[in-house]
């Protein structure tokens, strides 16, 4: 959805709406001093403060500190420790927490869009499976089984068909792919559905 840069300032990440130069192909997760303790790299001559806030980032087992790869972890399982690969010209230093404060100031406008359009998500999937049983009910009344028209037709044109309420309040069977694409709102009147909306 967004695309993601290092913030080489703050330690942390920058948002974007579209790719730009050192865009990473992977989100990575925040470090914390634990972790970098169970990697002993204290015992490597490293220095960094036990905060609550991230020390570095990682990107599978790539640990990165503001926007430079330190070293990779290698080997690890539930009885050995992983082997630590530093990258070459990496020295033992002193690590900086991510300043989470200033990059979620750098990010707020974005992350406004991301939290809403969360929001308009969530909504929408609670509205389609809370009308679920009420569709299916009103189809039920007009003595008309769409879930079996559909299935019908899914067997004759070897195709997927979904029961979509037109603006008019009449139901119609028309292609998944066309309701999706036509924007139309799918009616979810299929046991599985009518299951999980009855919660």
């Amino acid at each position: 959805m967004y695309k993601i840069t290092w913030d080489k300032e703050t330690g942390g990440v920058l948002l974007h709406s579209r790719i730009v130069e050192g865009t990473l192909g992977i989100s990575p997760r925040p470090v914390f001093f634990e972790e970098l303790d169970l990697l002993g790299l204290d015992k490597l001559g490293w220095i960094y403060p036990h905060v609550e806030e991230p020390i570095m980032w990682a990107v599978n087992k790539q640990y990165w500190y503001r926007g430079v790869r330190l070293f990779d972890a290698k080997g690890a399982n539930i009885y050995t420790k992983p082997t630590l690969e530093i990258q070459p010209g990496i020295e033992p230093m002193k690590l900086v927490p991510v300043d989470v404060k200033k990059m979620l100031q750098r990010t707020s406008d974005l992350m406004f869009v991301l939290e809403n359009e969360g929001i308009e998500f969530i909504r929408d999937t609670y509205l389609a499976y809370a009308k679920a049983n009420k569709t299916y009910d009103k189809a039920d009344a007009n003595k008309l089984d769409f879930e079996t028209m559909a299935e019908r037709v899914e067997k004759k044109n070897k195709q997927r068909m979904a029961v979509v309420k037109q603006d008019c309040d009449s139901f119609d069977i028309m292609p998944l792919a066309t309701a999706e694409k036509e924007g139309k709102r799918v009616l979810l009147s299929t046991k599985i559905d009518r299951f999980i909306a009855s919660f």
